[in-house]
């Protein structure tokens, strides 16, 4: 019949009751709504927008060099939510950038100068290349200024150059490894996070895989200021020995140990540690 509305197939998705979301403060049946109360945030999270310079095959946000939907944050904008932070002193410790790059944003630099100025610890996810590089000045007087607030986390994909450019894109990986290395020569604290989507045994990834490799890689490069993302303690027990990591003199011991999870990671578990 004209202007009737289809049958619902079997598999489309019920519709909502809208009678449930009328009052923020009463459920439809009449009784007040259960709240959970914000004691303390513990870490706030930027994206500063969605241009990267890869076009990754599972990125999350689908960021590209041509994808802008979502725009570039402002060093304001940060900084409105930071004094926030300080008006009803929620207890922050930590404030993560992500994006797309975020190297790629003109005002991140104001935006990094402004979290560490405050106190906060700060966590940058990056792919360590050409947009890191091009800031190569500016974060090493941050890093200078500031000592041991600012971590760099290195998205590496796998420990092997194939499997990392499937995700990544070609010509990934040496300009990667390049950023990697300069990080570490110059003393920052770096941290590298992987995917698993090679189909490998979990036995291969945690006793010869992305840890192993990766640390090994990058400490001939000359730096012990290195950590793995992976997903327990048991696979840098086998690499360092039973009792853990060994910490020699001005070692950088923070591990930030991460469930790995098929095509991402998840980043809820932490343990640290420091010399």
């Amino acid at each position: 019949m004209t202007g009737s509305v289809p049958a619902r197939t079997s598999n489309a998705e019920p519709a909502l009751n809208p009678a449930k979301f009328r009052d923020p403060f009463v459920t439809a049946k009449g009784e007040p709504r259960a709240w959970v109360f914000l004691k303390r945030l513990r870490t706030l999270w930027f994206n500063t927008g969605t241009l990267c310079n890869l076009t990754c095959r599972n990125c999350y946000i689908e960021s590209s060099p041509r994808n802008d939907r979502l725009a570039y944050l402002s060093a304001a904008d940060v900084a409105a939510y930071l004094d926030e932070i300080e008006r009803d002193g929620l207890g922050t410790e930590e404030i993560g950038f992500t994006g797309g790059e975020p190297f790629m944003n003109p005002e991140f630099r104001a935006m990094l100068q402004d979290a560490l100025r405050r106190g906060f610890q700060v966590l940058v996810l990056t792919n360590a290349m050409r947009p890191m590089m091009k800031m190569q000045a500016q974060i090493l007087a941050l890093n200078a200024e500031f000592p041991r607030q600012l971590v760099i986390r290195v998205s590496l994909d796998h420990y092997s150059q194939a499997l990392h450019e499937i995700e990544r894109g070609r010509r990934s990986w040496a300009p990667t490894l390049a950023g990697l290395v300069w990080l570490c020569r110059n003393g920052f604290t770096v941290r590298v996070a992987g995917r698993r989507f090679s189909g490998e045994p979990d036995t291969v990834l945690r006793a010869g895989g992305l840890v192993t490799a990766t640390i090994d890689e990058l400490r001939r490069a000359g730096s012990n200021q290195v950590s793995c993302c992976c997903d327990g303690i048991l696979p840098l027990r086998r690499r360092f020995g039973s009792e853990g990591p060994q910490r020699g003199p001005g070692d950088e011991v923070a591990l930030k140990i991460e469930r790995v999870v098929d095509g991402g990671m998840d980043t809820e578990g932490a343990l640290r540690g420091s010399s």
